[in-house]
């Protein structure tokens, strides 16, 4: 043993490892570096995940929660921070039903997006109509259609949602969705020359559902001091994208593998599923954005421009050919130029030629540089995802097809007669794709069926529908004129004659609904109390009533009603924040704080709550 305690094998053994080392060629040292190295990172990031873990520092990243309250399966508000932010509105419509199934029920999820969940009112959703429909044909069957489909989400997010569904049994899964791919979470960017791949969104998804990744990002927007940008049509317009930009074909791939793998799972457990192609408004929709071809220079764009002008200007003036021949010539120098496309569709209609207008209508949708409607691609991707399934129950329903044969579709092109705008349904669009959806769904559950001729004379009727959701004609002009607004700023602010739609939109509406007076908003509030007789247990039924209510600056009726709400679906916190906001006005301070703080201990800095705890 030497002076320093060690003996002498202990010595030697250390100077062979030292002359290893030494000799070790340049490129193992480093490699022997960098090895090092992150195992004590990933040694330091599993001590620091086991300690943030115990002392419950965090929020929970799963869709589904148990509500500790009444141990009943309910909604995660916090899943979407984990991809956007804790400031994030966006949530999923609030649900709750019992883990383990009833043997003689059916239960039924919807993924999708905006469109899926409803917009703007998720209460009269397609989900919502179709197991109105189901209740209607079986009454004495119970029949649970559970909408999981959220405003901004896409593929990426729906493929964790359907992972956690096979743990709940349901008989079938509806996916419809596609319109976020291009221009939602992991679009390509402004400053992107490319995209992430898959696997590193999927490495990044994993990172941020931990402890330690939420920590690691709150410590890192702490020394952030820019603000969100703001989302105006400059932003709008440095995020639009060529239609032949090669980062599109990049998405699309991600895309199919999403689809493939959100299939597969669902599949794999033996759950069934049903996916429909997306419909979207290509008649009364003009593109959102154009962009001319990268190797165009300014003189070829300005003559493109000039065209347009003067197609604009003589438009009425009723001798449209010479007009096809000018937008033809744009077309030629360049193809690809989504107005372009939309205002010859436009003439082509107008004309008479509705073969070449619904060509030219599907080319403005699909040019346009702001894709917020899925693109025939996305489409493809969709039908081929979903017909290549090994799955035998795995059905494809074309409700693009459909829809374009429905007598409200004029000329074959999807319009104003089914939406408010780009993809976002009417009622009378809901009922249609759930109508459409129906024989479907009964081949797959199995259901009792009769001849079709009568079948169709059972389906509850649209009318029958709406009176059973709520639906009425002030909740009708409370919706469009929320969607006109919608419409007033970005991103449909470089829509062709955008002042003139939206005047003309306006006065529909005054027209239709301009001599609506206190006795229409008490007849719609008797409207829906006569609708609660038949669906006692659906709280949305008083909550709509109660926001009626809420105009009539009647608040004591709304506290009731939203109360009503309340105590059907206690946790969600859309109804509390909203029954806080009636009891204020009443001056019921400190029930409102109540509400509030119920909230805000179940999920501490609910932005929704904060703010609302602040203006008290």
């Amino acid at each position: 043993m030497d002076g320093s305690g060690k003996t002498d094998s202990q010595d030697s053994l250390s100077r062979i490892s030292g002359n290893r080392f030494r000799h070790m060629k340049r490129w193992q040292r480093a490699l022997f570096g960098v090895l090092s190295a992150l195992f004590c990172l990933l040694i330091s990031l599993g001590l620091l995940e086991g300690v943030l873990s115990f002392i419950g520092y965090g929020y929970p990243t799963s869709f589904f929660l148990k509500d500790p309250v009444s141990g009943m399966v309910i909604e995660n508000e916090r899943f979407v921070w984990q991809f956007f932010s804790p400031k994030s509105p966006l949530k999923p419509h609030p649900f709750r039903f019992a883990a383990k199934k009833a043997p003689d029920s059916i239960r039924i999820f919807v993924l999708g997006e905006s469109a899926a969940m409803g917009t703007p009112e998720p209460a009269f959703g397609f989900g919502r109509v179709l197991e109105r429909m189901l209740n209607h044909r079986y009454p004495d069957q119970s029949v649970q259609v559970i909408n999981l489909a959220m405003r901004g989400i896409n593929s990426h997010m729906i493929r964790t949602i359907a992972s956690e569904c096979v743990d709940f049994e349901p008989d079938l899964v509806i996916f419809y969705g596609g319109n976020n791919e291009l221009v939602g979470w992991q679009a390509p960017g402004p400053d992107s020359k490319g995209t992430q791949s898959l696997g590193w969104i999927r490495f990044q998804q994993v990172l941020r559902s931990s402890h330690s990744g939420q920590w690691l990002r709150s410590l890192m927007s702490s020394f952030r001091f820019d603000q969100e940008p703001e989302q105006d049509m400059a932003f709008f317009h440095e995020h639009r994208l060529h239609p032949d930009d090669p980062r599109r074909q990049i998405v699309l791939d991600r895309f199919a593998t999403n689809l493939d793998e959100t299939f597969d799972v669902l599949s794999a457990n033996g759950i069934p599923v049903l996916v429909g192609s997306v419909v979207v408004n290509e008649r009364d929709c003009p593109p959102l954005g154009s962009l001319f071809q990268s190797d165009l220079n300014e003189n070829p764009q300005a003559q493109i421009d000039t065209w347009l002008a003067q197609t604009q200007h003589e438009e009425s003036e009723g001798d449209l050919t010479p007009l096809i021949a000018l937008l033809k010539q744009a077309l030629k120098v360049d193809n690809r130029h989504a107005e372009s496309h939309f205002r010859l569709a436009r003439i082509y209609e107008m004309e008479g030629d509705t073969v070449s207008a619904r060509l030219h209508y599907r080319q403005a949708k699909d040019c346009d540089a702001l894709p917020f409607r899925a693109t025939s691609s996305i489409q493809e991707v969709i039908k081929e995802a979903a017909q290549s399934s090994d799955a035998d129950s795995l059905a494809f329903v074309d409700l693009e097809a459909l829809f374009r044969e429905h007598p409200a579709c004029v000329n074959g092109v999807p319009g104003y007669g089914f939406f408010y705008e780009h993809v976002h349904f009417r009622f009378n669009g809901d009922y249609t794709i759930a109508s459409y959806l129906f024989p479907f769904v009964q081949d797959i559950l199995k259901l009792t069926r009769h001849h079709p001729d009568k079948e169709v004379t059972e389906l509850l009727s649209l009318v029958d529908c709406a009176k059973q959701l709520g639906y009425n004609p002030v909740l009708e002009a409370m919706m469009v004129q929320s969607m006109i607004q919608l419409q007033k700023g970005p991103p449909f602010l470089d829509q062709v004659d955008h002042s003139d739609r939206i005047e003309a939109l306006e006065k529909e509406f005054s027209q239709r609904y301009g001599n609506f007076g206190p006795a229409h908003f008490k007849g719609a509030i008797q409207w829906i109390r006569d609708a609660m007789q038949e669906n006692p247990d659906d709280w949305n039924l008083p909550f709509l009533a109660a926001r009626i209510a809420a105009r009539l600056k009647d608040y004591e009726t709304a506290i009731q009603l939203s109360t009503k709400a309340r105590d059907l679906m206690p946790h969600a916190s859309i109804i509390r924040v909203t029954l806080a906001s009636y009891l204020a006005k009443a001056g019921k301070k400190q029930e409102a704080r109540s509400e509030l703080e119920y909230i805000l201990e179940m999920i501490p800095g609910h932005p929704e709550a904060s703010a609302a705890m602040g203006a008290l």
